[in-house]
């Protein structure tokens, strides 16, 4: 996920860089970390969907010959799943009810009025 951030300033990945293995190398640690302390299942999934982007850079670094648009695609696709697990989970454990009926109704017109 951190991955994420960094490829806004390298846009078009040429080889596999350094500062995006350590930073998601940390990152998927300090998941870990959590995980075993507070042992949450959205902790635990957001750590896998973390392992599988820090895997393809390692993919990437065993391949003598990759895409680049599918490395790029691989090392930051997870991070969609990253977040959907990390609101659903907090939303989960803080014991918020989401409801569509409640909250559909204005959450479509809210979307209407910025696309408009």
């Amino acid at each position: 996920m951190m991955g994420v951030v960094i490829s806004i300033f390298h846009p078009i990945l040429t080889k596999v860089e350094p500062l995006r293995i350590a930073t998601d190398a940390i990152f998927l640690a300090s998941l870990v970390a959590l995980a075993m302390i507070y042992r949450r299942w959205w902790l635990i999934w957001m750590a896998a969907f973390q392992a599988n982007g820090t895997a393809s850079h390692f993919a990437a670094l065993l391949s003598p010959v990759y895409v680049r648009v599918i490395y790029y695609t691989l090392s930051t696709i997870w991070g969609i799943p990253i977040l959907a697990v990390w609101v659903i989970g907090i939303c989960k454990d803080r014991g918020w009810r989401l409801s569509p009926a409640k909250y559909g109704a204005s959450l479509l017109r809210a979307i209407a009025r910025a696309i408009t």
